[in-house]
This record gives structure tokens, sequence and C-alpha cells, in this order.
């Protein structure tokens, strides 16, 4: 074994930690003991849980990942380490214990086997290195059959029977067994003196768990064997002293060292030359970054560097944290109420006896709970604010946290969960430095459910207590407990915290909790009653007095017998002292009725008096003010958000009003105005909250008591002041807000222009009422389901079905209410109309009730259509829906677009005995005379296509019958109507399909590579090349299989030494894929063909190893024949990306390429850079920077530079000339040149119908506009196409796909380009695969055609998909287009202005909309492609020249050819007439 020092220190810690755990364990009682030595296997352990029940189901799926991984872990340790089985048990034994410790702790235990799935993701990848030992194992003992084989066929050829040879094999077996058996065991020891570092890694991993197991034992265990207490155990599960994300850490660390170490030992025990000079090379660059590892670690050890680094984390953490508890605005409510305080007051709590008790000397605190109780409006709050105040001041640095509960607001809800999100953000911040605060949160946060992003109720309740169980003093004030929405729960979680000696608990709420006392020992309670009635006195001393100094009170009344009087009324209410006050300073009061209302009985009243007095003074004010009232009542009863004054104000409008009367229904002062005809009883919120990127300070009531004298209140009034019940109430906000969406925000495109989208802020400007009619009215007509009221409720119901029924009528309203909604950044709540819609009849029964609920359930689910197809263009580009959006996804609520139509172009579903009816792959193209659609597809067998689907992919692969009768299916259709043409069906071969199975098949998926040239006349599935040729109305094909051979066992090394088999006798496991070696590969490849049908490229890609790239030369040795034949002209390899140490379950294409247009050269594209190869000479260069995930790759008509799109990004041009001469091109080639006819041949029809556009290339046209790009004769747009000026500028026109968004680009060299969007696409599988034509428009009278074509699945779905969405056929008028500039990444558009409120006359829109429409609003830049000005790679003078000199030469070639070729041309021309 290896002498390194480092394996020997830790083996050593690995050895002492072994002891130390075992003799931890023998220190335990005997029922622990017993539990180690009984489970010595992972199996074991498993068994010994299934007594557990269903409720451990997921802890031993958990433990079941854990157990799984650490059997290859085992095996890896005796090869490199040879380690003492003891290891192995001691590991075992101490789980079982561990389990059985926690398992009074379901919580606790719930991470531990979190913990350890989490640890065995970091170590599952060692069945690589078993991969190896197998490899090995297989080597020698394929040896000792050769051996035995070549014995044996000697004896066969000296005539020996056949008993004899069956002796003679089985003792050589026997003896040959224990030779293998010792070369396996030299080879294992070679093989671990080979790489020292991996057992020096083994032992660190062994090390590392280890020490997690024994953390967890020294949370209930003293190292003496002694237990800990309940208390201190609940309060170790914090995980003190040991931070498991650190044992994390350093495992991901471990497993990046090991796989390279694993990647290493591969290729050492390779015979390749190539494969040993790469493991050199990673040999280096291993031990360059562990060069670099020494240099880091050196720099961390620099202490200023730690503590800035300790202090950054420290903010960071801090700052994610708080996200992770998304703690309510707490200090909001605390500020307001403290701000209420008048100097001079509350200091009767704060000298109380029992308080003064309560509180004590802030350094000598023992806990203990107060309760300050009180009735509605006696001040509570105020109080809570001062005993804050209070506990702050006593100098202490302890942490003195609260939290107010408020029912008068819906925003924070009213739980105990958002309490304790408060408290724990308030310890968060008094504990920044306390680490083992720091871990709690930590380990808490580590093990939340995958994709949650914020701590779950069970998780904060869990982490409250474990935080207040500490050392620390700490003071929680809670105030409003009884308006808690789970106040037993929050007060039974209280009950526990108080048993804690360090914990001050003061709670404030009303007397009817009576139960609190029973609940909470030791409880001191004051009861405020009268207490404060010095308090009231000074308030309304100070009050009257500033009224009388006003005038509002005669001068001889004496205030403070008349403050005396009051208070006595008051009878304990500091409210009902408030509004008294706010009423007296009414203007509506005459001084008689002020001097009455204070001369009233001197008899304490309630606040219900109170309130009706109010009402009566209300009642009394004038019309308008008297609906003000009404209507704020009734919003701040039951609004879904806080209402600003603004959006009250717009909403109050009267809907028949027009834009000219608006501002004649606004009031001056608005806010001032409100308050005042509420009586006092709403107030403007002190505090002001974010809305739309202003601050607002929105309407509430003065207290909560205000809101439940409303809910409660029995009075008959017909004022209509206060608020209805529920069913009322809510079927009257929904119409409301149905009646604004109706008849206030404008039927039309918001911004006033087709295209142009309007900022949020500027639609609530101009409607303030929008946001919340929008966003919020069907969270009100949800809640008007019938219910026990509905007879008292009938009228204002029938009033919502009327509007209703006129909402949904009107199609533009619809179309503004949705672009509304996404404008706001919300999607329509399609959910509540279906399930109020799908509710029972609501008692209106008639005809027109069940039509219009069938009605809302059809738009509810076109909604969810709509989101999931188009809700990220929608967000992006709300003012969309007026376009495109409807053509795709239409709905006969809707208008469509009058200019833009979509067709679709997936053929119909193949009906054909014995194959599925849709293609397991497909692929369609349009022709390159833009006339005919090409599509090319495999269709399965039926009982693949029935196949049970929770059968394995071995299975699948085993039995062969699953590959047999597959087709090919090759089919062109006429682009203008669909109508086949001619198609043709190819059986394909068993075994090829077989082998891709083997081959591929993963997870439910295959790859099927398929491909079409651009002149369809070649086409290829798998590795077969297929010519075809149409006569008649029939095609004829011919067939080539490459010469490539199947990878089989991943090396030729197995077949040196002997091993044959026939293709018949493989079976799946022969593949390379089965071989665990290189990562468990998975062999993918494509296809590529060249515009003229010459060459084809072969391009695979594995893990861990260099793509490939094979050309072949193609030829069609006798057309007439039909023979096919290809020949190999280069083979190059290339590193795409790297080595990967982790992979995903199914690999993507790491690279792109493409031929070049007219030269022997290809261009591909990788995370490592962009290169030409000139495949005649083998010489590649490199041209640029490359990216890591490529959607698209093409070269110029010119040659002169390629177009690199990264997908998701803007594409670049790259200038590739001077790099092709570099790779020996000639200087003359690189000019343009013509095919000759015969190069050039097409896919002719005997009709003549299909062929080949006979004009040039190129597009000719006046001026550099896209617009005028898109008219005119010519082949399609596609990627990339070449525009020649009048004077013979030369520059690039290319179709850009993005995914969501497909547009034409025109490339300036002055880094300007100009785009134009073409349509937007919606999210369905192949969108940004898809590949765009555009067939250009004859005459303004003709629609542009856009052709969105499916490109072929790098992985292909085995089981039944969605329907497919392309290809679709999209025809736009071309006036309807419109070019946006960017220079330098920066557009000139911005948002539209908003217009006012009267319509815009758009029903010509929709027919036709001008050219000069801005159909790209501001923000949409982003998706638009871009040129850096470097990066362009034509100069106008040089293209000029090189295009006149190209005319040229080529003309002396041509005039021999020009009247043959126009008599051609003149007859295909008939033919097609």
């Amino acid at each position: 074994m290896s002498t390194d020092p480092r394996h020997g220190a830790a083996a050593h810690s690995s050895q002492e930690s072994v002891l130390m755990l075992r003799r931890l364990v023998e220190a335990l009682p005997d029922e622990y003991q017993e539990a180690f030595g009984k489970c010595t296997t992972g199996d074991e352990v498993l068994k010994d849980l299934q007594d557990y029940g269903t409720a451990w189901n997921t802890r031993n799926r958990k433990l079941g990942t854990f157990i799984r991984v650490m059997k290859p872990f085992f095996t890896a340790m005796d090869v490199f380490v040879s380690c003492d089985p003891m290891h192995a048990a001691t590991l075992w034994g101490a789980l079982r214990v561990v389990i059985a410790l926690g398992i009074s702790f379901h919580e606790f235990l719930d991470k531990v086997t979190s913990g350890l799935e989490k640890m065995a993701t970091e170590i599952e990848y060692l069945d690589e290195l078993n991969s190896i030992f197998e490899k090995l194992e297989r080597e020698r003992y394929q040896e000792m059959e050769d051996t035995i084989n070549e014995e044996l066929n000697k004896r066969m050829m000296e005539g020996w029977l056949e008993q004899e040879l069956k002796e003679k094999r089985d003792q050589m077996r026997e003896e040959l067994s224990v030779v293998a058996q010792t070369a396996i065991q030299k080879d294992y020891e070679q093989l671990a003196k080979s790489s020292p570092r991996t057992q020096v890694l083994l032992q660190d991993m062994f090390e590392e768990i280890l020490q997690f197991l024994m953390g967890v034992f020294r949370i209930f265990y003293h190292p003496d064997g002694r237990s800990k207490s309940a208390m201190r155990v609940v309060a170790k599960t914090v995980w003190h002293p040991f931070r498991f994300d650190e044992t994390i850490s350093r495992m991901k660390e471990l497993r990046e060292r090991m796989n390279m170490e694993i990647v290493l030992l591969n290729l050492k025990l390779s015979k390749d030359a190539k494969d040993i000079a790469e493991a050199s090379k990673l040999e280096a660059v291993a031990e360059s970054a562990r060069a670099k590892a020494r240099g880091d670690k050196l720099d961390k050890s620099m202490s200023k560097l730690e503590q800035m680094a300790e202090k950054e984390a420290r903010y960071t953490f801090l700052h994610r944290v708080r996200e992770w508890l998304d703690p309510p605005s707490f200090a909001d409510r605390y500020e307001d109420v403290a701000s209420q305080c008048m100097e001079g007051t509350t200091s009767w709590l704060l000298e109380h006896t029992i308080f003064r008790s309560w509180l004590q000397d802030g350094t000598k605190v023992r806990g203990g709970s107060l309760w300050v109780r009180g009735n509605p409006g006696s001040g509570k709050s105020v109080l809570a604010a001062s005993t804050i105040q209070e506990l702050k001041g006593l100098g202490s640095s302890n942490p003195v946290c609260y939290f107010f509960f408020n029912s008068t607001q819906d925003i924070i809800p009213n739980t105990s969960s958002t309490a304790y999100r408060a408290l724990l953000s308030q310890i968060l911040q008094y504990r920044i430095n306390d680490d083992q605060m720091r871990e709690t949160l930590e380990f808490a946060m580590y093990f939340q459910s995958p994709g949650q992003k914020i701590a779950s109720k069970k998780e904060i309740n869990d982490l409250m207590e474990l935080c207040l169980h500490s050392d620390d003093n700490i003071s929680l004030v809670l105030d409003g407990l009884d308006e808690c929405e789970d106040s037993r729960e929050l007060v039974e979680k209280l009950r526990r915290l108080t048993d804690q000696p360090t914990t001050r608990l003061a709670l404030f709420c009303r007397p009817t909790l009576t139960w609190l006392s029973k609940r909470i020992s030791n409880l001191q309670i004051i009861s405020i009653d009268l207490s404060n009635n010095d308090d009231i006195q000074h308030y309304l001393r100070q009050s009257l007095k500033d009224m009388k100094s006003e005038g509002l009170l005669s001068k001889s009344l004496d205030y403070k017998d008349v403050a005396k009087t009051l208070t006595r009324r008051a009878d304990g209410m500091f409210l009902w002292a408030r509004l008294m006050v706010t009423y007296l300073n009414s203007p509506a009061l005459y001084p008689a009725q002020r001097t009455q209302a204070i001369s009233e009985m001197d008899n304490p009243e309630g606040l219900e008096v109170m309130y009706e007095r109010i009402l009566r003074l209300i009642e009394g004010s004038n019309k308008a003010m008297h609906r003000l009232a009404g209507q704020s009542f009734l919003w701040l009863s039951y609004g879904k958000r806080p209402l600003i004054p603004a959006e009250l104000e717009s909403g109050l409008v009267p809907f028949d009003a027009n834009s000219n009367e608006e501002e004649a229904w606004k009031l001056p002062e608005f806010e001032d105005v409100i308050v005042r005809a509420c009586g006092g009883l709403v107030e403007l919120s002190p505090k002001s909250i974010e809305f739309l990127g202003n601050t607002f300070r929105p309407l509430r009531f003065i207290h909560a008591s205000v809101k439940e004298y409303f809910a409660n209140s029995e009075s008959t009034s017909k004022s209509g002041i206060i608020p209805p019940p529920p069913l009322i109430a809510h079927a009257r906000l929904a119409t409301m807000c149905l009646k604004y969406l109706t008849y206030r925000v404008p039927s039309q495109p918001l911004s006033g222009k087709l295209g142009n989208n309007v900022a949020p802020k500027d639609l609530w400007s101009a409607f303030p009422f929008s946001n919340y009619a929008m966003v919020r009215w069907t969270s009100h007509l949800v809640l008007t389901i019938q219910d026990s009221r509905y007879k008292e409720a009938k009228p204002e119901l029938q009033v919502l079905f009327s509007t209703l029924k006129q909402f949904f009528t009107q199609p533009k309203v619809l179309m503004a209410y949705i672009e509304g909604c996404y404008t706001y950044g919300e999607a329509p709540n399609a959910g509540s109309l279906r399930l109020w819609a799908e509710s029972s009849s609501s008692g209106i029964s008639s005809k027109p009730e069940a039509e219009i609920r069938t009605t809302i359930v059809e738009f509810s689910h076109f909604l969810d259509k709509l989101e999931s197809d188009w809700g990220r263009t929608l967000r992006n580009n709300p003012a969309s829906i007026w376009e495109e959006v409807t053509a795709f996804t239409p709905s006969p609520l809707l208008p469509k677009h009058g200019g833009i139509s979509v067709r679709s172009l997936v053929p119909a579903p193949y009906k054909r005995a014995g194959l599925s009816k849709e293609p397991i792959n497909r692929l369609t193209q349009v022709t390159s005379d833009g006339l005919y659609h090409v599509t090319l597809g495999v269709y399965t067998s039926k009982k693949f296509e029935r196949h049970d689907k929770k059968i394995l992919a071995d299975k699948l692969c085993e039995d062969k019958s699953f590959s047999r009768g597959w087709i090919i299916r090759y089919e062109i259709s006429q682009l203008s109507d669909q109508q086949v043409v001619a198609s043709l069906d190819i059986p394909l071969p068993e075994f090829d399909v077989w082998a891709r199975l083997c081959e591929t098949l993963l997870r439910g998926f295959i790859q099927i590579p398929i491909s079409v040239s651009r002149d369809s006349r070649f086409f290829t599935v798998m590795k077969t090349l297929y010519h075809v040729k149409l006569e008649g109305n029939k095609l004829r094909y011919a067939t080539h299989s490459l010469p490539i051979e199947l990878d089989i066992f991943g090396n030729t090394e197995r077949k040196s030494q002997g091993y044959r088999k026939s293709l018949e006798e493989l079976t799946y496991k022969d593949f390379s894929r089965y071989y665990k070696d290189n990562l468990r590969r998975v062999s993918l490849y494509w296809i590529y063909l060249d515009d003229y049908g010459e060459n084809l490229c072969y391009a695979s890609q594995e893990r861990a190893a260099p793509a490939r790239l094979m050309v072949f030369k193609i030829s069609v040795s006798s057309f007439s024949e039909v023979k096919l034949e290809t020949t190999k002209v280069a083979e190059r390899q290339f590193w795409a990306k790297g080595i990967n140490l982790v992979y995903d379950d199914r690999d993507d294409k790491e690279f792109e390429m493409c031929f070049h247009p007219f030269l022997p050269v290809l261009v591909y594209a990788g995370a490592k850079g962009t290169y030409v190869w000139n495949f005649n000479t083998n010489i590649s260069q490199k041209v640029g920077h490359g990216a890591a995930d490529v959607a698209f790759l093409s070269c110029s008509e010119t040659g002169e530079s390629c177009i690199l799109t990264p997908r998701g990004q803007r594409p670049e041009i790259i200038p590739i000339q001077s790099a092709l001469a570099a790779t020996g091109i000639p200087e003359e080639d690189l000019r343009p040149k013509l095919k000759d006819a015969k190069d050039a041949e097409q896919l002719v029809l005997s009709d003549g119908a299909m062929t080949a556009s006979p004009d040039d290339d190129r597009l000719i046209t006046k001026d550099w506009t896209l617009t005028q790009a898109m008219s005119g004769h010519g082949k399609p747009l596609t990627s990339s196409n070449m525009i020649v000026g009048p004077s013979g500028i030369i520059k690039h026109v290319s179709v850009v796909n993005s995914g969501l968004t497909t547009s034409l680009h025109l490339w300036n060299k002055d880094g300007r380009d100009e785009s134009m969007i073409l349509t937007r696409l919606p999210n369905s599988e192949g969108a940004a695969s898809a590949k765009v034509s555009v067939i250009r428009s004859l005459s303004e009278e003709e629609p542009v055609q856009i052709i969105v074509d499916k490109s072929a699945d790098t992985w292909s779905n085995i089981t039944q998909s969605e329907p497919a969405v392309f290809p679709v056929m999209v025809e736009r008028d071309i006036r309807s287009f419109s070019t946006q500039t960017t220079i330098n990444g920066s557009s000139r558009n911005g948002h539209a202005a908003l217009p006012g409120v009267a319509e815009v006359d758009i029903q010509s829109s929709f027919a036709q909309t001008s050219v000069d429409a801005s159909l790209v609003a501001a923000g949409r830049s982003g998706e638009m492609p871009q040129t850096l000005p470097a990066a362009s790679s034509m100069q106008d003078e040089g293209d000029l020249q090189n295009y006149m000199n190209w005319r040229d030469e080529t003309l002396d070639e041509t005039k021999n050819h020009g009247h043959k070729s126009q008599l051609k041309r003149f007859l295909r021309k008939m033919k097609c007439l």
C-alpha cells in the first residue's frame, strides 16, 4: 500500500474516530449498546426500522439512499485503504443508535435523515470507481476464458470427445479462477499505488461521516455517558458545536477532487496513446488546480482578509435569512401607535406595583408574564408602546421584541406564525454576531422543501422555540392578542416559553380571553378599568383648551370641569375621548350642538353610543358627504387591500359621466374631505405604503372596534351608511369594479396605439381605480356564491348578473381587461371565475344565466391557456394581446387582428395499421423555392407506442420486438393549401432501431437523429442517407448506410483480445453505455447536410470525451439507377466544453456547426470558441469566442462571416475570411461563385411545379428599409440572406428566433441594427429551436407568410406528449410591420404616452395599421439581436468590388448557356401555370 504520509495521517485519524465513536457507544445505556451491536450492515438497519409503520416511509427512503451509496464507498475503501471490517460495522451500528436517540424528536430526526440523504448525493458518484473495479475483473476473467478456449480448441483438433472437453473446461476454470483472483488483487494493489490521493480522499470522506454521527451523539449525551436534560437536548438541536453546512461544503470539495482522480484513473487504464497524452494534460491541470488551492488556502490565512470576508458573509447571511423568514412590517405599527402617545400619559402603568415587580432590574431578570387587559378603546396599544420604550430604556443590550396584531388591515395575516416571523427577525438583529444563533438559522434554512423560498409555519414555530432556549435575557411584548386568528395555539406556545427563567413576556389584550390565566402559570394581571382616567382627563383638558382658543367653544366654558365630566362618561375608554374630540371639531356642528353634546347625561356611555351619535351626524350632512361616507365604510369593511384615496375618488365618479365631466366630480383636498365626511371614524394611515413606484397613505378605520361595530350592527337605517351583509356587499363591490372596467377604462389598446405598451404607473395615473378593479373584482365575485341570505341579496345579485352580461359581451372590453391585468403584472384570476360559474345556481333561474355561466367557464379555460402559452410574453409586452396572441390562441369572446392570421401546418395523424398516430421525431422545412413544404417523421410500432410506461429502459432494450415495425415517412405538400403532392414510407431496419434504443434510451427519452438538405433531395435518419427523386406523383429513393461502426464496449481493446460476437448475438449490455466506463456515457450524434447535397458531416458527442466530426463526400453514381455512395474525406476531434464533473440525466448538445456556402469548410462553435475547419487540408483556425449554449450558427451568403446566436442572447457577426485564408483557401476562391446546373439540381416535379428559382438568390432593393425587404420576388428569407442595393452595397438580412419572438434584422457596420418583429410565438415545446422562413409579399395586397418550422428534437419523448404546435404559417399584412433601430444595444423607443379618456376608433386598426406604427414597446429591446461594431464582417466598398468582380467573371461562363437557361425558365413557368 501507499507510503504517502498524508494517507497515513488520514488513516490514523479515521481509526481514532472509529475507536472514539465505539467508546462513546459503550458508555450509553444497555438498550443503545444492543442496537449498536445488532446492525452491522445497512440492510439490517432498514429491516430493523420496518416496525415503525408508514410514517417512516419517507425517512426509510432517505436512509435507503444513504445506505445504497455507502456500499460502493466501502468497496472502494477495501481496495484503496484495506480498512478493517470494524469501520463499516461501526458506522451502521452508530446510525441505528442515532435513530434510537432521536425517536422522540420527529422534526429533528427528519433533519438527520435529510442530512444523510444530502450527504449521499455528494458521494454517489463513487459508482464510477466501482466501474473501474468491474472493468479490471472483466478483463482478467476474459483472459481466463480466452486461455480456456484456446486450450480447448487445441484439444478439439486432437480429437477429444465432448465430455472430455467439458471436464477439461471445468478443471481449467477451477484452476485459473484462483490465478484470476490473484491477478485481480494485484491489479487492485497497482491501482491503489498509482493514485495515493484517492486513498487520502476516501479516508477524509469517512472521517466527515463519522464526525457527523458523533456530533449527533453529543447532542444527547456527555462523553462519559451521562445523559443531558430534555430541555438542553431541545436547545442542543441547533447542532452546536459543529456546522452541517461546513460538512457538506467539505464533502463537495472532496467530490470535485475525487471526480478528477476517477477521470485520471480511467485514462491511465487506457492503452490509447492519445488518452495517455490527455491523461498527462489532465494531470498537469489537476496539479495546477492543487497548487492554486494551496495558494488560496494561504491567502485565506491572512487575518485581515478573513475578517473582511466574515463581515461580508455576516451581512449577506443577514439579508438571506430575512428573506427566508419573510417578516411583516412590524415596526410601522409600533411607530404609528407610539406617535399617538401624548406626553404625560401612561405613567400610571409604568409606576404600577405589579408592573415594577414584573420589570425588576434588567440585569436580574427571573422571567415572568404580565397581562394588561382592558376593554376596546382603553388605550392598550399605546400602553404596549410605552412598555417597549421603558424596556429599551433600561440600558441593557438584551433583546426587546414586539408585535402588534391589527385586524383593521388585511395585508398582514393576524396569525401566530406572522408574529413569530417578526420576533425572529428582531432576535436576529440583536444576535447577528452570535455563532449559535447563526448555526440555528443556517441549519433550519438548509433543510427546506425543494423550491420553498420562505420558512414554513412548522419551521418558524420550532425555530422560535429553539432560539428562546438560550442564556440571554429576552423580553417579548405582544399587543392585540385577542385579534390573533389562532390565539389558543399562540398561547400554548407562549406557555412553554414562560417556563424559561430568561424570558419576560407582556401581553396586552381584551379581558375576553378568560382562559389565558389558566394556560399561563404565575401570570400577573393588571386591569386598566379606570386606571387611565388621569390620562384621559389630561388629553381632554388639552384638546378642549385648544378648541376654546379656536372659537369652537364658548369663552365662558370651564374646560377643566368639562374635561372631568367627559372623563366620567368615557368610562376608561380612551378611544371614546378621541372620538368625542373629533365629533366636537366637526365643522357641521353649530356651537349649540357642541354645548348640547357636552351637557348630555353625566353617565358613562359605551363606544356604540358614540358611534351612533357620529352616524347621526353623517346622516345630517349633505348628499355628497353622505354618499362618500357610505362608500368609504363599504370599501374599508370588505375591500381586499388598503384603498388609496385617489382610487376611491376615481371609483366614485358616475359611470355615465363623459371625459369632460370627470374633473367636475373630483373634490379638492379629497383626503381631508373624506376624513371629515366619515366623522372621524376613518383616518389616513400615518405610515405610507409603496405602490407602483410611489408612496401613498391608505385609508383605515380609526380603531378595530369600528369595523366590529359595522359587522355586528343590526341597524335598519335606510341611509346606506352602514355597510350591508357580506353577500350584498361583495355583489355591490364586484358590480362597481365591472362597471368601471366596462364604462371607464377605454375598450382599446391602453396606450392608445396598437403595439405600444403603457407603463403601469401611467395607466394607474389616468385610471386610478383600474388596478383594484382589474386585479380584485374576481375576489369579490367568488364571495357572492349563494348563502343563507340569498333572498335579501337577490336585487343586488340581479344587478351583478346584468353587469356580467354586459362585460362579457364586449370583446374589446375583455381585451383591455386582459392587457391591464398583465400590465399590472398579474394574470387574470381564472380560478375564481370558474369557481363562481361552476357553483350551484344563485337562484336566478333563467336561460341567460346559464349561458353567461357557460361563457365564463369557457373564458376561464381560455385564460388558463393564455397564461400557459403567452404568460411570459404578456408580462413583458401586454399590448401583444391585440396582435398575434389571439391569432395563435383564439377565443370566440375576443376579436382577432385583421392583419394577422395563423394556420397550422401540422400533418394529420397517420392512420396506418400497426403504427403510431404521431411520430416520435419530426422535422419540417420549406423548400428553397418557397412553394412546397417537406415533412420527415419517424413513426414507431403500435406495440412500442402502447408499452407500459412503467417498463424500465433495460426491458425495452432487452425485448427486440419493441424495435420492429418502425417506418420513415417523407412527405411533400403544397404550401398554399397543404395538399400532399407525394409521400414515401420506408421501413426502418429493426437492428438500427434497437441499437439506438440501447445507445440512448434514458428516463423515457431517446435520440433519433434526422435531417433534410436545403434542396430537399437528401435526408438522413440515424446513420442512413436517403436520396429521393420525384417521377410523376411517385418518389424514388436510394439509400446508403454511413460506414460508422457501433461503439460497443467503448473501445477496441476486447476485440484485440480475440472477443467475437455476431450482431444477432449482441445484447443491450454489450453497448458501451452499459459498460460503465467513461462516466456512463451516452452516445449522441447528428447529421448535417450542405446546401447542395455534396457533403455531409457526422457529428458525435459523448461524456468526458472530445466531440468528433467526420465529413463524407456524397456522390450519385447513376441517378437513373438511383445509386448512392459516400466517401470519407476527413475527421476531426475537439473539446466543446471540457470534462464536466457533474452531468444531468440527459446531455444537452454542446456545440453547433454549419457548412460554408461554397467552400470545403465547416464552421463549428462551442464553449471554447468558434472555429473554421478546412476539411480538405484538415487545418482548423479559431475565429472568435464561442458560447456555452449555442442556439443557431450559420454562414453568410457571401461566405465572409458567420452568425453566432447564443441561446437567449443577441446574435453576433464573426468575420472568418482571414481565417479561411489561413486554412489554405486560395484568395481567388474566397469570392462567391455560382453552382453549375448539375450542382444546383433540385427535386423536380414532372409537372414543373416544384422548381428552383432561376433568378439570382440575392435580393435587389432600392433602399435599406426592412419593410421593403419583405416584398418582391426571390427565395424565402432565412437565417442568412444578402441584400444588394442599387449602388452595389451588400449587407446582411437575418431571420432570428429568440424563442418567444421572431424578428428580421438588417446589419450595419456602424453598430446599428434595424430590427422588425415578425411574430411572437407561444411558450410551446419546440418554439426555442424552431426555424423560421419568410416568404415575401409580391404586392401590398398579398400578406407576408412567416413559416415557423419544427426542428428535429435532440431528445424525443417515448410517451404520449402534448399535441404539436409547430409547424405553423403566420400570414401578416405587410403594412402592419414597423422597424426598430438599436444603437449599441439601446432602443430608441420609449413607453407610449397614455391617451385621454376619449376612445380611438380602432375598428380599422384590425384591418389595417399604418406603416410607421410602433409595434415594439420599451423594454422589449432586450429580446432583439444586436451586433457590436467590432463584429461587422463587411466593408461596403470591399463588398461592392467583390460583387462586381464576381459578376464579371461569371458573365462569360454563363453566356453560352444563356438561351438554354431562358428556355428552361419559360417552360417551368408555363408548367406552373
